[in-house]
């Protein structure tokens, strides 16, 4: 399957910044077409660290995800990690597929951006965790008020 643009939490100029080779092409080594589908493979991981935490803003809204300028700071947050940790894998894979390889076959500047990514994504995850972390009572409306077992007080 052929990804596109909006598959993806960011854009292929995120990409093309981190890797710092220029525009990607079809006559380019990876392809734009390749680039497009890493970071939509990169875009599922994103998508499903933040599911984890039962927030479903995902890519399947096709280039807008979360809104454009979120008025609540912790989806601003989230907004700019889950952008970061698609661009930051997707460049990972890019220069650990076809970047200068060491006498080991491993690409350095691969790795980094692989590190920074798996540090964007538990970022990610912590500060999506944080939104369930406040309850939410009104002394007016008790509807969806549950105590269980769990609750502490």
């Amino acid at each position: 399957m052929a990804y596109t643009a909006s598959d993806a939490f960011c854009a292929a100029t995120d990409v093309e910044g981190l890797v710092g080779r220029g525009a990607f092409t079809s006559s380019t080594v990876p392809t734009a077409q390749q680039v497009l589908d890493w970071m939509a493979r990169v875009a599922a991981e994103v998508e499903s660290k933040l599911f984890e935490s039962s927030l479903n803003y995902t890519v399947s809204t096709h280039g807008t995800p979360f809104p454009a300028t979120p008025t609540d700071p912790k989806v601003f947050r989230a907004k700019v990690l889950a952008e970061s940790a698609n661009a930051l894998g997707a460049a990972a894979i890019v220069l650990e597929i076809h970047g200068v390889k060491d006498s080991d076959g491993k690409s350095y500047e691969g790795k980094v951006l692989r590190d920074q990514y798996n540090e964007v994504l538990a970022a990610l995850g912590a500060e999506v965790d944080s939104f369930s972390a406040y309850a939410n009572v009104s002394r007016t409306n008790t509807t969806d008020l549950a105590i269980t077992t769990t609750t502490e007080f």
